[in-house]
């Protein structure tokens, strides 16, 4: 399970590091987009960036955190509910980010 949590862990790190670089070059990296969006026929690539900004690093943050509070919680186990509540959480954080990152998607890459 901790292996799944450290991957977690660094996916989130790699959320705010790709945020950083799409805020930097104005480009959205592919690794941040569905497979459907063909970003030449996109119609406000700005709009999408400036949107996303925030979201991307608010919840690149959050995912680290509770990744990092559950990472802590294998080597010193605090209770089974707080384990319980910590991975609801991520799983609650995870499927909010994909409904409104496919939402923004939508609205200014179709």
């Amino acid at each position: 399970m901790i292996a799944i949590t450290v991957f977690i862990f660094l996916w989130g790190l790699y959320l705010i590091y790709m945020t950083v670089k799409m805020k930097a070059s104005g480009e959205i990296p592919k690794q941040l987009l569905s497979a459907k969006i063909k970003l030449e026929r996109a119609h406000d690539i700005p709009g999408y960036i400036s949107y996303m900004y925030k979201i991307n690093m608010i919840f690149g943050i959050l995912i680290c955190a509770l990744s990092a509070m559950l990472i802590y919680e294998n080597f010193r186990p605090i209770n089974d509910w707080f384990h319980i509540i910590a991975n609801a959480g991520s799983i609650i954080v995870l499927v909010i980010y994909a409904v409104i990152t496919v939402k923004a998607q939508n609205k200014y890459l179709f």
